[in-house]
């Protein structure tokens, strides 16, 4: 059985999660969008990702640090879609979740900091775009390298 990455965890959550599809649908995007994508939408991405050790050697678990970009044509719009998501994952149940029939050790999820911002639109013109970053720390199980 394979193990799950902290991407396809987060994907999961995101898409399967009935009052995050209410409000973004499936427009959940890992990395990149396509410029002109209807709002709102999310884009996952890992930016840091830290390997524990013990005595000297791998510990078996992974703390992947994700940010998690939501996009929306209102303040009011980004704020329910920010706190639905924080909802979904900050705290999530430590314990296994699987994906595709393989599985991830999920030992913590937890929110650690959220910032909103605007974009303004590049004519000049139109409403600009609402934009928020929430940054999620996981910790899960991973393979321990083992040497002959």
């Amino acid at each position: 059985m394979a193990l799950v990455t902290a991407e396809e965890f987060i994907f999961n959550i995101l898409t399967n999660n009935a009052n995050v599809a209410a409000i973004i649908g499936t427009e959940v995007y890992s990395e990149f969008v396509k410029t002109g994508r209807p709002l709102p939408y999310v884009v996952y991405t890992r930016f840091r990702n830290e390997h524990s050790h013990h005595m000297g050697g791998a510990s078996g678990i992974s703390w992947p640090a994700m940010y998690i970009h939501s996009f929306s044509s209102s303040i009011i719009e980004l704020t329910a879609l920010m706190d639905t998501i924080r909802l979904a994952l900050d705290g999530f149940p430590k314990g296994d979740v699987t994906v595709g029939g393989n599985t991830i050790n999920i030992r913590h999820c937890f929110l650690d900091d959220e910032k909103v911002g605007f974009v303004l639109p590049k004519s000049g013109k139109g409403k600009g775009t609402r934009t928020g970053r929430q940054d999620f720390n996981i910790a899960h199980n991973e393979v321990v390298p083992t040497f002959a």
